[in-house]
């Protein structure tokens, strides 16, 4: 029933003058404001400076104070006292990526912990009788996927069909009710997202999600250091992907001010800086035009060819998939509907009713 004010106020100085975009700054702030601030309501109340001079009752001089500092810090620091770095970690990249100012190698880069295949088994990631249900609702039924090293397989189907969830369930972000999920044969359900980063599955999202207050290359360096390695290499492995990604001319511009098809870009090139053997791709083509999308198309093909890598690849544009895709396999509410070339898959009847409808399947063949 009471709204304060006053502390709302304080709150978001606290953020602003720290600054808001780290958990580092977020202290800051909240220790410098919280000092002026009981120093200068000391004040309010009048006092005594060395027996010198004292100051009468100075009612609202905390908030005139607060309203001051908050101003000046929007002024003149708008990343706040921490410019958005966390203590000890990103915040030093920027420094180091200017010329001239890369340090040297302080330790060798560690090894990134991958299971070994089991006995006898053959190299892939599968999906084994997954199913999952959300507060009764049966998203996936008994799901079975397999992908092999080297190959696209195209995931499919209408909406809620279950295919964002399935790649959350491969990914590590969800953990089936039943079924499993192996990694070269290696049991690896429900283990976490950075464990399966560093045992060689990377995954990208419907959302691009880029850094907006780093550049491009220290960007894509978050994704090498996440499993791992050094600034020093994480940086060289960034300009590495972003060259083999076509974006090398634009690793010192902007992260956030990326037209729509690179920050795309840049979302796979993060996921590539894991190393991964597998590549999960939710939805990469959305918002692209007909030229952009077959630049992806090309640039995936260099992906499976040059890192040596398998995509597992959901996509609504049936061109990007047709054309990209070795194998597809069709969902329909949680279950499997057909799984094939894609020329079989578009010629079955139950995946034109299901999904791609009579108006495609009649072009598709003519």
């Amino acid at each position: 029933k009471t709204f304060y004010f006053a502390a709302s106020v304080t709150t978001i100085t606290m953020l602003v003058v720290g600054g808001a975009r780290s958990v580092l700054g977020a202290v800051v702030g909240t220790l410098a404001v919280a000092t002026v601030n009981e120093l200068l309501r000391n004040l309010e109340e009048g006092a005594s400076v060395l027996g010198l001079f004292s100051t009468g009752e100075t009612p609202g001089l905390a908030a005139i104070g607060l309203g001051l500092i908050l101003l000046v810090t929007m002024v003149v620091l708008p990343d706040g006292l921490s410019g958005g770095r966390e203590a000890g970690e990103i915040g030093g990249l920027r420094r180091r990526l200017r010329p001239g100012l890369l340090p040297p190698s302080t330790a060798a880069t560690p090894e990134r912990a991958r299971p070994l295949p089991g006995p006898g088994s053959a190299a892939s990631l599968r999906a084994e009788g997954i199913s999952l249900a959300f507060s009764g609702l049966q998203v996936l039924k008994g799901l079975e996927l397999q992908l092999h090293p080297g190959e696209a397989l195209g995931l499919i189907g209408p909406n809620g069909a279950g295919k964002t969830t399935l790649v959350n369930v491969l990914s590590g972000f969800q953990v089936p009710d039943s079924g499993g999920v192996l990694l070269d044969g290696v049991e690896v359900t429900g283990s976490s997202p950075e464990r399966l980063a560093r045992a060689g599955l990377g995954r990208t999202f419907q959302a691009a999600l880029p850094f907006a207050g780093l550049t491009v290359v220290e960007s894509v360096a978050v994704g090498a250091m996440g499993v791992g390695i050094g600034r020093r290499r994480a940086v060289e492995v960034a300009a590495e992907v972003l060259g083999r990604l076509r974006l090398g001319d634009q690793a010192q511009s902007p992260a956030g001010l990326q037209p729509p098809g690179n920050q795309r870009l840049l979302g796979i090139a993060r996921a590539l800086a894991t190393g991964p053997r597998y590549l999960l791709l939710d939805e990469p083509a959305a918002g692209l035009n007909d030229e952009e999308c077959g630049e992806l198309v090309a640039i995936l093909r260099g992906v499976i060819e040059d890192f040596g890598c398998a995509i597992l690849l959901i996509e609504h544009d049936m061109n990007v998939v047709m054309d990209l895709c070795s194998r597809v396999q069709v969902l329909d509410d949680g279950e499997t509907v057909a799984v094939g070339s894609p020329e079989d898959v578009q010629a079955d009847p139950a995946v034109v009713e299901a999904y791609l409808g009579t108006s495609y399947a009649a072009g598709a063949h003519a």
